[in-house]
């Protein structure tokens, strides 16, 4: 068997180094993504707001994703629907006069900054906070 050089085992290293830790940091990111943070008070400031540590930590390790909390409401008239699974989902059903069909929305990554209504139609959305206010998930 023939020896490997020093030189290819060092890079060899380094690439299963650097592979390692690019995998920590998609890690880190995809957990934070997917997980809301019980512990963080408010949400990662904006990148010219952060300082040089702040911005290595969030690179590293992902974004202070807090758990939302609703503040707005259908301005039309709503029913809510509570689907009890592991834990509550809480919705709101919106009916319209002369609807097409039904759309079901569930809110994106955090949220939406404003409440968007389906006009129209049968709406069925989920809260923005994907949950009832008075139960933990």
């Amino acid at each position: 068997m023939k020896k490997i050089k020093p030189t290819l085992k060092k890079s060899l290293y380094l690439l299963i180094l650097i592979f390692i830790g690019m995998n920590s940091i998609a890690f880190f990111h995809a957990y934070k993504f997917t997980h809301f943070d019980s512990n963080s008070i408010q949400k990662t400031k904006k990148p010219k707001e952060l300082t040089a540590f702040e911005k290595t930590n969030t690179l590293l390790f992902g974004v202070n994703n807090p758990k939302p909390t609703n503040k707005t409401f259908p301005t039309q008239n709503y029913e809510t629907i509570n689907i009890g699974l592991d834990f509550e989902i809480e919705c709101w059903s919106i009916k319209t006069n002369n609807s097409k069909g039904t759309v079901i929305l569930f809110h994106g990554y955090v949220g939406f900054p404003k409440n968007r209504t389906v006009y129209n139609s049968n709406l069925l959305t989920l809260n923005s906070n994907c949950h009832n206010e008075k139960q933990q998930i």
